[in-house]
């Protein structure tokens, strides 16, 4: 790997999901945590409804299909994070 994918700052990304907002059904390259940190969301992976609430947690994979929606009372903390990433701290 180049120092460029080492980068913890592209390989490891934080954001507070949109309140009130339903993005499209999607996939992507890598691993996302979902936290939910105030409220309850419902997050559709594969066609299943997880219902989550403050406290509760969901690891989805590298390419599963899925979408996620919090009222405009919730707080949802995405955590993004590439596989290369993960074999990098595994190799080291």
């Amino acid at each position: 790997m180049d120092g460029q994918n080492n980068n913890p700052r592209r390989n490891f990304i934080y954001s507070l999901h949109p309140s009130g907002e339903i993005h499209a059904y999607h996939n992507h390259p890598f691993y996302e945590i979902n936290v939910v940190l105030e409220g309850c969301a419902e997050n559709n992976v594969s066609g299943d409804k997880i219902k989550m609430c403050k406290g509760d947690a969901i690891l989805l994979h590298p390419d599963a299909f899925h979408h996620l929606y919090c009222d405009n009372n919730s707080k949802v903390a995405n955590f993004l994070i590439y596989p290369e990433f993960l074999t990098s701290i595994l190799n080291s």
